[in-house]
């Protein structure tokens, strides 16, 4: 579960910084000075990122393979 989680939220992270590499060519000749003055706010937004999407991704895989005849805790039990 752990794995899928992280392979899925590498793939959709990937794709994700493509994405912004090619919408953000205009920014190329400025690189040395972004990432000179604002590399480490970057650095830190994207292991935020990649941390939500793979928190995010783990806990959807985890509600969804919950076995179905153990019930949810919150489940009531039925008087007959």
């Amino acid at each position: 579960m752990i794995g899928n989680a992280l392979l899925l939220a590498l793939v959709l992270y990937m794709a994700f910084c493509f994405l912004l590499m090619d919408r953000l060519k205009f920014l190329i000749p400025y690189r040395q000075p972004i990432f000179h003055n604002y590399g480490w706010a970057i650095a830190l937004c994207a292991v935020l990122l990649f941390g939500n999407l793979f928190a995010s991704l783990f806990l959807l895989a985890r509600e969804n393979l919950r076995d179905p005849l153990v019930g949810s805790p919150n489940q009531q039990p039925h008087d007959e």
